[in-house]
């Protein structure tokens, strides 16, 4: 279903093309956000990017992608620390997203909404091992 796939990458795209173009990245709160339009909300970026990376890790484990998160992973952490992204990052986030594209193209309806119930379980696992903490 490549319009999923689309709807997952396209704002992530959107915004490496406005850093790309002007060098800038919308703020709520001074973190970097974007629009979704399909939904009508404002999501933080690093959130999106930890959410993907977390998703095509899973995948790349289940199904043995040889993937390289390392471009998104570095991404996602520049963002997160406010920390300056050089043309070299944006350039290699791009190469893994294409690459993720390309191996979610061969993933089925069932086995995608697995991958993101278990990402889920992740996230919720995290949270309540940080409130404990």
């Amino acid at each position: 279903m490549p319009w999923k796939i689309d709807a997952v990458f396209a704002p992530l795209e959107r915004v490496l093309s406005r850093i790309d173009i002007d060098g800038t990245v919308d703020t709520a709160k001074g973190r970097p956000v974007f629009r979704e339009d399909s939904r009508g909300g404002w999501y933080e970026v690093a959130e999106a990017l930890q959410g993907i990376i977390d998703f095509h890790r899973i995948a790349a484990g289940r199904f043995g992608w040889g993937i390289d998160l390392a471009p998104l992973e570095r991404l996602h952490r520049k963002l997160d620390l406010d920390s300056p992204l050089l043309e070299n990052d944006l350039a290699s986030a791009r190469v893994c997203i294409d690459t993720l594209k390309r191996h979610a193209t061969t993933l089925t309806l069932g086995q995608a909404k697995g991958l993101l119930r278990d990402a889920k379980i992740g996230w919720e696992l995290e949270k309540i091992t940080e409130a404990t903490a």
